[in-house]
């Protein structure tokens, strides 16, 4: 299994609300064969939501997920993701963090989430 996380970020509170809204996430397999991914926001310390994913090979259908607004409170935040898959960075992942207008504030590519453990 591989387990990848992302930096700590912080979501400051302005005009009485978090500066970021919310994450649009999405996950690519990169693989020919499928996997189960589970996708964590933490916010704060805690986990804010979990969600759970049968990816398909890639080229099939459903061999990308799109999580359209993960919900962010103020404070820390980070992003876990654990995949059936091992190897380094099997899935390619994107997430815009978007302020109370939905514009994007911040994009996180791949490249942001760190390799902490790998089981086999």
């Amino acid at each position: 299994m591989g387990v990848y996380y992302s930096d700590m970020f912080d979501n400051p509170v302005t005009d009485g609300e978090p500066l970021i809204k919310a994450a649009e996430l999405q996950l690519t397999n990169l693989y020919d064969h499928g996997a189960n991914v589970l996708i964590r926001l933490i916010c704060d310390g805690s986990v804010a939501a979990e969600h759970l994913y049968k990816l398909n090979p890639k080229g099939h259908s459903q061999s990308v997920v799109r999580i359209p607004e993960l919900r962010l409170a103020s404070g820390p935040f980070c992003f876990q993701l654990f995949t059936t898959i091992t190897g380094h960075h099997p899935v390619e992942v994107l997430v815009h963090l978007k302020d109370q207008q939905r514009t994007t504030l911040k994009t996180l590519r791949t490249d942001a989430f760190k390799e902490v453990d790998v089981i086999t």
